[in-house]
């Protein structure tokens, strides 16, 4: 309504400015106010004849709804086709022109004109008098004579009008104005033939010949004196018996057609009569001398006179035209022939249920009973749905499946007329079917229409045989969503996984917080732009088993984006979630490998996290792959632990790596004894079969306290970070630079001063080493080639006066070269006992500083893993001279 209501203030405010014009005069206008008048023509006027639009007749239509005095015209230029023809559009144009300017004299000041087709005009009245409105016709008539005195064809016109009742809408109105035009169009045609006698048997002739050379049966029918020819042999199969002269009425042609398609023939056959069709072209039925229905398409082509009046038809009946579209076994129309209906159905509003029927167990019965048997079951069920006046319309769509429409208003209509055709043929099978209401507000075609109703029946048969079942708008709309949406995820992978993308959440050590891995999760957006929920996408992709390819897509990306982040922080892992469906693929080891080596990433940087509702028990092809891959350093993780069946000792069996404890454990845990206890197990459990364990879903700082007294490993959680883009992890922890690190340090000292108020001991490492002059550093040892590796902190760097970033190894040629000459043996013979011994090794030597000169430093070191085929060792480096402010 506000849209309205803006044209009409736009209209009137264009009006007051075209009075101005023609008051003012077009000099005195600015150019701004001459574009808007323009405008103004151009959105509501019709460019030929000047007359207002369609778009204005439905603003004025709008404006007078609420009019109880409204009335309407509606006039139709009889002979425009025939101008155009004969003498060509530019004649044709003045004819139009002609018409609207008599049209725009006749009813000046009384009501606004429009043109709202090509040869159609439109008048509406909002103030009433029918003897106004005659008066204005008798003038209309006046100005066309006087016209044609002048035309090279004479312009004819027929009209109509209609005065509102009480209660009417203004479509009813000018509907009703319309019919009274073309009565009179019909009228002037009777009063006026211009079709010559002649002209018919000229065409019978022609048709007479042509039917010798096709199988169709060729006809004209006379729309003036009702009369059919029908050429080909048509008496041989159907009751049809002509007069002396050959001719045949359409009543005799109803009485051999199906009761059903009467109607639609004799509608159908009286738009072309009216004009307001050109052609004819029905599917019907015929009953043949044996009793046999046959269907048959009809398909004419209307032929006009001089005044453009449709006189006769001419067209063919055709067995073979609609052959493809009906069942063989029942003469019902097939599936193809269903959906088109259906499109014609949901062109308008359509009302009742789509019923798609199944004859349960029909492949046992035909094996039983042979296929004849089956063949005459599926032709009484057909006669029986087609007996029921519920039924509009049957469709046998395949060998044991039917569709229906049924004409019902409630669910216990459709029980009802199903219950009846069950009933017929109990004693033989029992019928299923899913029912799924004709609405447009919740299909948006009928392609979803039909598909719903098969998802209705497929659950049907699920709940048991023999029953209908139907379904709320709400699970339809849901299952509905869920078939789109897997359609859409087949195509995204198709296209190169568009609109999957990977969001990632931090794992951080217990106590530093420092972190030591990330979560890759999969994450979709749909095409128009909104995201969809794992747990909606997910179960699809397990489903459609699509989730093997997706997690490998996953799988890759995530490791290629981590090999960015490790050459900041070398050791750092990526975990990635692996299905269930993903594991019956007896393959599933070697893919992963393969991807491993493609991105030139070694096996320990990657978790799999699986959940623990794996059935992992007696399956063995998942142990032989989870083997596989920890022989090439894959680590394996327990995802939602509690959540399932596993224990500690089983998954130690299993060599599993790491549990990760749900968040439903963690959630109030300062209130919850039970999971506090449950927690305090899991962990002691694990650390004693060398198992780490990971907290998920840290959300508060009083969940994260209780924790750390507990000491996990790791954690991940809100509290930290929510999965986010790898953009912001990178800002977040490994890019020093930014905000984001920056306000990530001033939140982990929040946490340190939280829990010191809470009573929880907090030692600042960092802060400690740093005042003391202790820098840390690791070396990472390659024996196969000598290369040596060195990784210092800030403080190390900061005492052995480095002034720029160096890379690993320049790193340790630096510290190395720097070293006594005669200590070097020495110092080399220790840094090799490290990477051996298990106990931590000391040793003193004199070190060239490049500020101080010769100083002495001290250092200790441990061996603690080998990572990547190179052994890691790690330490402390602190000069033991008197050196101030190193």
């Amino acid at each position: 309504m506000g849209e309205i209501s803006g044209k009409k203030e736009l209209l009137a405010k264009l009006q007051e400015l075209t009075e101005i014009v023609e008051r003012c005069g077009d000099s005195s206008l600015p150019r701004e106010l001459e574009q808007i008048i323009e405008y103004n023509k151009i959105l509501y006027t019709d460019g030929l004849s000047n007359l207002g639009n369609r778009t204005a007749f439905n603003a004025h239509k709008k404006e007078l709804e609420t009019n109880p005095n409204v009335a309407c015209v509606m006039i139709d230029v009889n002979n425009l086709k025939v101008c155009n023809d004969k003498y060509g559009h530019r004649e044709g144009d003045k004819l139009i022109c002609d018409c609207a300017e008599c049209i725009s004299k006749a009813f000046a000041g009384i009501g606004g004109c429009y043109r709202i087709g090509g040869d159609e005009f439109a008048v509406l009245i909002g103030d009433a008098d029918e003897a106004k409105i005659v008066r204005a016709l008798d003038k209309l008539n006046v100005f066309i004579e006087d016209k044609n005195n002048d035309r090279i064809l004479d312009l004819s016109i027929a009209y109509g009008y209609a005065i509102r009742k009480e209660g009417e809408s203004m479509e009813q109105v000018i509907n009703r104005s319309d019919s009274f035009m073309y009565e009179m169009k019909y009228q002037m045609k009777m009063e006026s033939p211009v079709f010559t006698r002649a002209k018919v048997f000229n065409f019978l002739n022609v048709l007479e010949i042509l039917s010798h050379n096709t199988d169709d049966y060729l006809f004209l029918y006379d729309l003036d004196e009702d009369k059919n020819w029908i050429f080909g042999n048509v008496e041989a199969k159907y009751e049809l018996t002509t007069n002396q002269n050959g001719e045949i009425t359409l009543d005799d042609i109803l009485k051999i057609t199906h009761k059903d398609d009467r109607s639609a023939i004799s509608r159908n056959i009286l738009l072309v009569a009216n004009g307001k069709k050109k052609s004819y072209d029905v599917n019907h039925r015929w009953h043949t001398k044996d009793g046999e229905v046959v269907w048959l398409n009809c398909r004419a082509t209307a032929i006009c006179d001089e005044k453009n009046i449709p006189h006769v038809m001419i067209g063919r009946v055709s067995e073979e035209a609609v052959r493809h579209l009906f069942n063989p076994l029942t003469g019902l129309f097939n599936k193809i022939q269903m959906m088109a209906d259906l499109k014609q159905r949901f062109a308008k509003e359509p009302s009742g249920y789509l019923l798609i029927v199944d004859v349960d167990d029909l492949a046992a019965i035909n094996l039983s009973h042979g296929r004849e048997y089956g063949d005459e079951l599926i032709k009484k069920i057909a006669i029986s749905m087609q007996s029921q006046p519920e039924f509009e319309r049957v469709y046998h769509i395949e060998h044991n499946y039917f569709a229906v429409w049924v004409n019902a208003d409630s669910k216990i209509e459709v029980h009802s007329a199903f219950a009846r055709v069950q009933n017929a043929v109990i004693d033989c099978c029992t019928l299923s079917a899913g029912a799924a209401p004709m609405d447009k507000n919740i299909f948006a075609d009928e392609v979803k229409l039909y598909d719903s109703a098969k998802l209705i029946l497929r659950d049907a048969k699920k709940m048991g045989k023999g029953a209908v079942e139907f379904y709320t708008k709400e699970e339809i709309r849901e299952k509905l969503h869920a078939v789109a949406l897997l359609e859409e995820l087949h195509e995204s992978v198709k296209n190169n996984y568009s609109g999957f993308y990977i969001n990632y959440q931090p794992q951080l050590k217990a106590g530093s917080y420092k972190i030591c891995g990330v979560e890759a999760l999969a994450r979709y957006r749909s095409r128009d732009g909104i995201m969809v929920f794992p747990n909606e996408f997910i179960p699809l992709l397990e489903q459609s088993r699509l989730i093997e390819k997706v997690g490998l897509w996953v799988l890759e990306n995530a490791l290629i984006q981590c090999s960015k982040w490790r050459k900041t922080e070398p050791n750092l892992k990526i975990s990635v979630n692996f299905s269930t469906i993903q594991f019956k693929d007896r393959e599933i080891a070697a893919k992963v490998i393969e991807i491993l080596q493609k991105t030139n990433m070694p096996g320990s940087a990657l978790t799999i996290e699986i959940t623990e509702s794996i059935q992992l028990e007696g399956a063995k092809r998942f142990t032989t792959s989870i083997n596989e891959l920890k022989k090439h350093g894959v680590s394996i993780a327990i995802d939602d632990f509690g959540t399932g069946y596993s224990n500690i000792g089983y998954l130690k069996k299993l060599d599993i790596d790491e549990v990760k404890i749900d968040r439903m454990f963690v959630r109030d845990l300062q209130e919850d004894t039970y999971n506090y206890r449950l927690i305090s197990n899991t962990i002691e459990l694990a650390k004693t079969n060398n198992i780490k364990v990971c907290c998920e879903g840290v959300e508060t700082k009083e969940e994260l306290v209780i924790l750390e007294q507990l000491s996990p490993d790791s954690m991940q959680g809100y509290l930290f970070e929510k999965p986010t883009d790898a953009d912001t992890i990178t800002s977040t922890y490994f890019d020093a630079e930014t905000s984001l690190f920056r306000e990530r340090e001033e939140f982990i000292e929040e946490l340190y001063i939280y829990k010191t108020k809470k009573g929880a001991v907090r030692f600042d490492t960092k802060a400690i080493l740093r005042e003391t002059n202790v820098g840390l550093w690791k070396i990472h040892y390659n024996p196969k080639n000598e290369v040596y590796h060195l990784y210092a902190d800030d403080t190390m760097e900061r005492i052995m006066g480095v002034n720029k970033k160096y890379a690993p190894e320049d790193c340790y040629r630096y510290w190395f070269n720097r070293i006594k000459d005669e200590q070097k043996e020495y110092v080399s013979k220790n840094i090799k006992l490290m990477t051996t011994e298990e106990k931590v090794v000391q040793l003193q030597y004199e070190w060239d500083h490049p500020e101080f000169g010769m100083v002495t430093v001290k250092s200790s070191g441990r061996y603690v893993e080998d990572v990547d085929g190179m052994v890691v060792i790690e330490g402390y480096h602190r000069i033991l001279s008197d050196i101030k402010e190193v």
